[in-house]
């Protein structure tokens, strides 16, 4: 394919008016001119997408945030859930045995790098769980990132006027987005 081919191919994919066909006293400057109107329509079209993107977060970060709430509270009971198995109750009075006051107070006033291997396991563990919220969220948005930039690499490779066609591709990514990367 040279490069008359391309300029017809590129000349009959455009939108619009209908334009002169490509003669031989058209310019390739002129060919340049509509290469690079194309390429900043699908700059502006790309643009638009990220800020789309950019107002999908906010629901996403609010998820996570909840995500890690949620996490918080079952840590906590499941710490409270501990306690009361490990004390007594009488007159609806919770007494925590000595040896538990003890070594929850040492372990209290000890900073984390100078706890037992166990104990910075047992943090380690509960970190994790953690970790594996922020894992998620990453994954799900690096995989919205990667289907946009599947369908705009498309775009790239068709002609102007098959752009239209991504528009329900562009919404299917962005809908899976808002429900949460379905």
């Amino acid at each position: 394919m040279n490069i008359h081919d391309n300029r017809r191919r590129f000349q009959n994919s455009q939108i619009g008016p209908a334009r002169p066909a490509m003669t031989a006293t058209r310019s390739a400057t002129d060919f340049e001119i509509m290469q690079q109107e194309h390429i900043e329509q699908l700059k502006a079209e790309l643009a638009e997408a990220r800020a789309e993107i950019e107002r999908l977060k906010k629901p996403m970060i609010t998820d996570m945030r909840e995500k890690m709430a949620a996490l918080c509270h079952d840590q906590w009971a499941g710490w409270m859930e501990y306690l009361f198995l490990k004390s007594k109750q009488v007159d609806g009075c919770v007494i925590i045995p000595a040896w538990a006051v003890d070594r929850w107070r040492r372990q209290v006033a000890t900073r984390y790098p100078d706890l037992s291997e166990d104990e910075k396991n047992s943090d380690r563990n509960e970190a994790d769980r953690f970790l594996s919220i922020f894992n998620a969220e990453i994954e799900r948005k690096d995989k919205l990132i990667e289907q946009m930039e599947s369908v705009f690499r498309s775009m790239l490779e068709k002609p102007q006027c098959e752009v239209w066609r991504f528009e329900s591709e562009i919404n299917a990514v962005l809908d899976a987005a808002e429900r949460g990367g379905e």
